[in-house]
C-alpha cells in the first residue's frame, strides 16, 4: 500500500512511521509529557520522514516519473497525514473539553476567545467548557496547519537533497531559515505583536510554505538523467509511465 510514487521507495516505513507520530501526537500526553510536547515531536518526526522520503523518491525521475506527478503525490502525502493528525488532535481536545485544566495540555495549539488565567499555579482556559463550534474549528486549523508546514518543509529540503545533494540542500535550509527569520525581524522593528495560535500559525504557515514551495521549484529544476536499461519494479510506479 502506498499513497502514490512519493513514498514508493518506502511505502511500509512511510505508513509506520506516520502513523506512530500521528498516535504520539493524540495519545502521547496520556502516557508522557504533555499534549503540546508530543504534538511538536510528532511534527518534526514527520519533518524528518518527508525529507528521507522526498530525497529517495524525488530519484524516481531518472526511471520516468514525471516532477509532476511526483510533486502531485507529495501535496497529496502531506495533506492527508497533516489531516488525519489535524482531527485526532482535535478530537482529543473536543473530548476533554469538559476538564477545566486540561487546556495546559495543548495549550500552544488551542484557540481561546478570552485567553488564559491562572489560579494557584495552573493555567486555565478562561472559556471553560464547553467552547463554541467556531473555536473548535479555528483550533483544528492551526493544528492542521502546523502539521503541514513541517511535512512541507522537509519534503522542500529532502527533494533538494536528492536532486542537487548536500551542499545545496544546507544552501536551501540556511537561505530559507535567514527569509523567515527576517520576515520576524521585520515584524518586531515594526513592533507588530501576532497572537499565537491564532493568528500567527496561518501567517506563519504561509511564509512556510511559500518558502518550501520556491525551494521545490528550484529542486525539480534539475535535469533527469537518461532512463538506465534495467528499470526498478517499484509499488505505485509503471515503468515509462510520465503522466
Amino acid at each position: 500500500m502506498t499513497l502514490g510514487v512519493f513514498s514508493a521507495t518506502n511505502p511500509r516505513t512511510f505508513l509506520g512511521v506516520s502513523a506512530g507520530a500521528v498516535l504520539l501526537a493524540g495519545f502521547g500526553g496520556l502516557v508522557v509529557s504533555r499534549g503540546t510536547e508530543n504534538t511538536m515531536l510528532a511534527i518534526l518526526v514527520l519533518a524528518v520522514l518527508f525529507a528521507v522520503t522526498a530525497a529517495r523518491s524525488v530519484r524516481l525521475r531518472d526511471f520516468g516519473v514525471s516532477s509532476t506527478r511526483w510533486l502531485r503525490s507529495a501535496a497529496v502525502s502531506a495533506v492527508v497525514v497533516s489531516l488525519l493528525a489535524a482531527v485526532l488532535v482535535t478530537l482529543m481536545i473536543i473530548v476533554a473539553d469538559r476538564n477545566p485544566t486540561f487546556y495546559q495540555d495543548f495549550a500552544s495549539f488551542t484557540v481561546q476567545a478570552h485567553g488564559y488565567e491562572v489560579a494557584g499555579g495552573v493555567r486555565y482556559a478562561s472559556d471553560g467548557p464547553g467552547m463554541p463550534v467556531g473555536t473548535f474549528a479555528l483550533t483544528g486549523l492551526c493544528v492542521f496547519l502546523s502539521f503541514l508546514m513541517g511535512t512541507v518543509a522537509g519534503s522542500a529540503l529532502g527533494a533538494v537533497y536528492g536532486a542537487r545533494g548536500t551542499r545545496a540542500c544546507v544552501v536551501a535550509a540556511v537561505g530559507s531559515f535567514v527569509v523567515a527569520y527576517g520576515v520576524g525581524a521585520v515584524f518586531m522593528v515594526l513592533d507588530v505583536n501576532i497572537a499565537a495560535p491564532w493568528p500567527g500559525v496561518p501567517m506563519f504557515a504561509a511564509v512556510v510554505c511559500v518558502v518550501s514551495g520556491l525551494v521545490l521549484a528550484w529542486a525539480l529544476r534539475t535535469q533527469r538523467r537518461p532512463m538506465p536499461a534495467v528499470v526498478p519494479e517499484l509499488p505505485g510506479v509503471t515503468p515509462g509511465h510520465r503522466g
